[in-house]
């Protein structure tokens, strides 16, 4: 065993590119996820549809960002606006109460307005969609696997 780590060390001396990629690469990945990767949205782009689009868009938080309001569009065709990748958040204003579709496919997102509006006590109903359960695993597990894959 002693052999062994001995040459590894002898091979280390040799390469300097691994030597560097050995010190280089965890402060990097350190940085890197330690203060550049940040996951607190500033907004979530918001549509909001039915007879009370205007006065529901102009009553929302700030984070918040209305990026389209449809007066004459509800039920299905606010599905469709989730669908489209139109926005992160529909808000149909022709049910009672007001539905909030949420895209499950962007995990923080939809947490953060699901939270949002928990905590404006507004009463929403809110169905995710594409991942209702908001499982990180879902997004996380094939983020992790395109990372390694990277490193590789």
């Amino acid at each position: 065993m002693r052999a062994m780590i001995l040459k590894e060390l002898r091979e280390l001396r040799r390469d300097r590119r691994t030597l560097a990629m050995l010190v280089v690469m965890p402060i990097a990945l350190l940085v890197i996820f330690g203060y550049a990767a940040n996951f607190t949205l500033s907004h979530v782009t918001t549509a909001v549809v039915g007879p009370g689009a205007q006065t529901a868009a102009d009553a929302l938080p700030d984070l918040f960002q209305v990026v389209r309001t449809e007066p004459g569009t509800s039920g299905t065709e606010a599905q469709d606006l989730v669908r489209d990748n139109v926005a992160d958040v529909v808000l149909d204003t022709s049910t009672t109460p007001a539905t909030a579709y949420l895209d499950g496919s962007s995990l923080f997102a939809a947490q953060a307005a699901q939270s949002a509006l928990a905590r404006a006590g507004a009463k929403v109903d809110v169905q995710v969609l594409f991942n209702p359960d908001l499982k990180t695993s879902w997004v996380m597990v094939p983020a992790l696997v395109g990372l390694v894959l990277a490193f590789i």
